[in-house]
């Protein structure tokens, strides 16, 4: 079975992550001060209960620190969402991890960042997967017009490097639906409010100027579609 029919003909199917490699898909405004978003991949990690958290994507400035939302793959396997604000930072996780042995898998998260009282939602493979609330948002948010978007590492720690593959790495500047959700994950595309697209692991933005900046990651170009 392909599992993502229409981006298996893609040079690059997916990127490699070795746990010290990243990319950085700089600061156009296109993914800055984001509020109503969603964000979009494939995963295939190499450990889904890593010993500490793996930063997959998000803005981060590498001065100050200081991003918007970004998310991380947790130590039990759950997907987490990080929104920084001035007085305490949101942060919620998925009630679902990913699967114990490790396979592809799609990951979306919406978010509505216009109201402390919003939280995210959360699919994987296109099902909500329910999240909690670890800690409730106070304050506002940050400019983040500084911040670069960075994939795999977390900025200015130069930690929480990820392992394992990403493809088709998406960003939107709207909620998706569920059922917008569930075409993506099954192969159809949603092209609505898209903001960014990396075409299985190509760097170059397909959508916009979000081209990547590559620091030792690697091309996967196998047939690492198919189960």
């Amino acid at each position: 079975m392909i599992i993502n029919p229409y981006r298996f003909a893609a040079e690059c199917n997916s990127r490699y992550y070795d746990g010290s490699s990243y990319v950085n898909f700089g600061s156009d405004a296109s993914l800055d001060n984001l509020t109503t978003t969603t964000f979009a991949f494939w995963i295939l990690a190499d450990d889904t209960t890593p010993a500490n958290k793996q930063w997959i994507m998000g803005p981060r400035d590498e001065i100050s620190g200081i991003g918007n939302m970004f998310l991380d793959l947790e130590e039990g396997g759950a997907i987490r969402l990080a929104q920084s604000i001035s007085g305490d930072d949101g942060i919620w996780t998925s009630n679902s991890s990913l699967n114990t042995t490790p396979t592809w898998q799609h990951v979306c998260v919406t978010y509505d960042n216009t109201s402390n009282a919003n939280n995210p939602i959360m699919y994987i493979d296109g099902i909500d997967v329910g999240v909690t609330e670890n800690n409730a948002p106070i304050g506002g948010t940050y400019d983040s017009s500084n911040s670069d978007f960075f994939v795999g590492k977390r900025a200015l720690q130069d930690d929480r490097y990820y392992t394992g593959l990403l493809a088709d790495m998406r960003v939107y500047n709207d909620i998706l639906t569920s059922t917008e959700v569930s075409n993506l994950a099954s192969g159809t595309d949603v092209t609505d409010h898209l903001v960014a697209k990396w075409v299985g692991g190509d760097l170059e933005d397909s959508v916009g100027v979000n081209n990547g900046t590559n620091f030792g990651t690697t091309c996967n170009a196998d047939a690492g579609w198919k189960d």
